[in-house]
């Protein structure tokens, strides 16, 4: 296994329950398990290296590959997804996994390969789990591959996800590898009475929940940057503050979950609220 990040500060993040428990999150996978059939992904074509679909108990059904290296990959452009390059720029954590199982065999092959890349298609920051020169061994139980990118540094713009699978008994047909549950989730974090930080404690928002106006109230008359953040993290509004009480008008919100965003001194916080 390779890993472009420091794999020490991924192993003391909290547990992805708990961490998705404290943030909005979404899977920006298209078609991450099957579930519209062969579409979305760029499939290798041929004898060998095609796909086809199994059942699976997570879902209906699932990927399956052949005798050779069966690949499919995708190419998620984050901007179209309504992710605001300021958001993008402040390295939300990232999310990778899927799963995967042999089918009859015990000893059948795996790899996944994720790229975070800037605007210009650059690599910012990388994983591989196995490879088609040394792959993961697919046995008849289902596995995870995941791995969390963080403090990637500003400019992903578009994420790679790869992976492939193939039967080492070569089998005619779609003996392979089992995929399922893709996922690639960004997280945008919020922070709740229980954990904030130094900079949240020193500002006050309500009312929460709130109806036409909230308020920020801070310690000192310091210079802030309020936004509004909507879960997908498009930057609804952005205003600068620099009383001791900041008005945000929030009338022309959807009823729903926002994110607040409190930037001063170029550190930034969020806070979840919800507009009634």
């Amino acid at each position: 296994m390779k890993l472009s990040i420091n794999k020490i500060s991924c192993l003391i993040l909290m547990s992805i329950t708990t961490f998705l428990s404290n943030g909005q999150c979404v899977n920006v996978l298209n078609n991450p398990g099957a579930e519209d059939g062969l579409l979305y992904w760029n499939f290798s074509f041929g004898s060998g290296v095609d796909w086809s679909l199994k059942n699976s108990p997570h879902d209906s059904l699932c990927f399956i590959s052949s005798f050779d290296w069966s690949t499919k990959s995708q190419i998620i452009d984050l901007k179209s997804k309504d992710y605001s390059e300021s958001f993008l720029d402040s390295e939300p954590d990232i999310y990778v996994k899927e799963l995967f199982k042999g089918f009859y065999n015990a000893s059948d092959n795996y790899y996944l390969k994720v790229e975070l890349r800037d605007s210009l298609g650059n690599v910012l920051a990388f994983f591989e789990d196995g490879s088609q020169a040394f792959p993961l061994i697919a046995d008849t139980s289902w596995q995870t591959s995941e791995f969390t990118f963080s403090s990637y540094g500003p400019g992903v713009r578009f994420i790679y996800f790869e992976s492939g699978g193939k039967d080492t008994e070569y089998w005619s047909g779609f003996y392979g590898t089992m995929m399922d549950e893709a996922e690639v989730t960004i997280c945008i974090p919020v922070v709740d009475g229980l954990n904030e930080s130094e900079l949240m404690k020193s500002f006050k928002v309500y009312p929460n929940p709130a109806t036409n106006i909230m308020y920020v109230e801070q310690n000192e008359n310091s210079p802030i940057i309020i936004e509004v953040i909507d879960l997908k993290g498009r930057v609804i509004s952005k205003q600068l503050g620099n009383k001791a009480t900041t008005s945000i008008k929030i009338e022309g919100l959807n009823k729903g979950t926002y994110i607040l965003k409190v930037t001063k001194n170029n550190i930034s916080e969020y806070k979840k609220f919800s507009k009634e």
